[in-house]
């Protein structure tokens, strides 16, 4: 879900099948946004809210709400917390005995984490 949350504001529209930024749009507040939100100036936080209340009609208003998550590592530290979760589910998989299942399960999180759509 986290790498959905960062995709919704880096990935590409039609890959993606939805516009960008929609969670936001919708008013959903997600990873990225809440480490943003602990950091923003008085001015940023309020661009923020306004597109949650007014949605994000424009690629400016997008644009805009992506340099605020850039500018202060929200996306990075969304990413991070990501990597953190699939590193540990493929750490939990060492219980099991080796075999075809499990390693197929071992692959999917590094999948998650570098898909793009």
């Amino acid at each position: 879900q986290i790498v959905d949350d960062i995709l919704d504001f880096t990935g590409k529209s039609k890959v993606l099948g939805k516009p960008l930024a929609k969670d936001l749009s919708e008013g959903t507040v997600t990873l990225p946004v809440i480490y943003a939100l602990k950091k923003t100036a008085p001015d940023e936080t309020e661009s923020i809210r306004t597109v949650m209340k007014e949605g994000c009609s424009t690629e400016d208003k997008r644009q805009q709400i992506l340099h605020i998550l850039k500018k202060y590592g929200a996306l990075d530290e969304a990413r991070t917390v990501a990597e953190d979760y699939a590193s540990r589910a493929v750490t939990s998989l060492d219980a099991f005995p080796a075999s075809d299942a499990k390693k197929t399960l071992i692959t999917l999180p590094a999948f998650v984490i570098k898909r793009s759509y």
